[in-house]
């Protein structure tokens, strides 16, 4: 069964376990109480297993919001984008492979590459058709026939914003997250800067990932059952 994101109280002690596996204190000073909810003893039972079981303990709240993991080393995530090498020619697909398997090659750096599938992010779509659409909005003329074209615009953006929000809930994109390793933060960013800077030098587009990715893979490799 999947491991839902939840809080459990640990009986005496002073430490409470969050979603991605760490380990942090109460905040004393806050008297509110959080209506959580009642596990079994079977569940509960299997969310301690799986405590022993994860491989690391949290996600700093740092800069970097680098992964601790259990052996106190760190782990960082990149993403590296599709270069469309399905589509392109095959003189294409030649040299794309030739500058991946060279960057390989001089890449220095302990590494592992999953391949995953993740949603559809459009918010930049979504968001410039709110802007337009509420720009429609604000306008008032008083022409009858500008009226009438005012009214057809608003209704086409309206679909096209429905289009996008349905595509992304229900469409995934196949995305290569690399997992990088390193002894402490410090070193971790200097591998990070430049496994990035080598990949670029090779026509390599890789981005770091938020917190809220980071948390979603977690989860997927934990639940290998889920879509995220």
């Amino acid at each position: 069964m999947p491991i839902t994101p939840t809080k459990v109280s640990q009986p005496k002690t002073s430490k409470t376990f969050s979603f991605v596996g760490g380990l942090r204190k109460k905040d004393k000073s806050k008297k509110t109480k959080v209506n959580e909810p009642i596990l079994s003893k079977d569940q509960l039972k299997l969310l301690r297993e799986w405590i022993e079981m994860a491989p690391y303990k949290r996600i700093e709240k740092s800069l970097q919001e680098e992964i601790v993991l259990k052996d106190d080393t760190v782990m960082d995530f990149v993403r590296i984008e599709g270069s469309g090498a399905s589509s392109a020619s095959y003189e294409e697909q030649r040299i794309i492979l030739s500058y991946f398997y060279t960057f390989l090659s001089k890449t220095k750096e302990h590494f592992t590459t999953e391949v995953t599938n993740v949603p559809l992010n459009l918010q930049v779509q979504i968001q410039y058709k709110n802007r337009r659409l509420n720009a429609a909005l604000r306008e008032n003329p008083t022409n009858s026939r500008r009226q009438l074209q005012l009214e057809m615009r608003k209704n086409i953006l309206k679909n096209k914003i429905d289009r996008l929000k349905t595509t992304e809930k229900e469409m995934t994109n196949i995305e290569y997250v690399v997992y990088l390793f390193a002894d402490n933060p410090k070193e971790l960013e200097q591998v990070t800067k430049s496994f990035m800077k080598l990949g670029q030098d090779y026509r390599m587009t890789l981005t770091r990932l938020s917190r809220e990715e980071k948390e979603a893979i977690l989860f997927q490799f934990n639940n290998m059952n889920t879509k995220l």
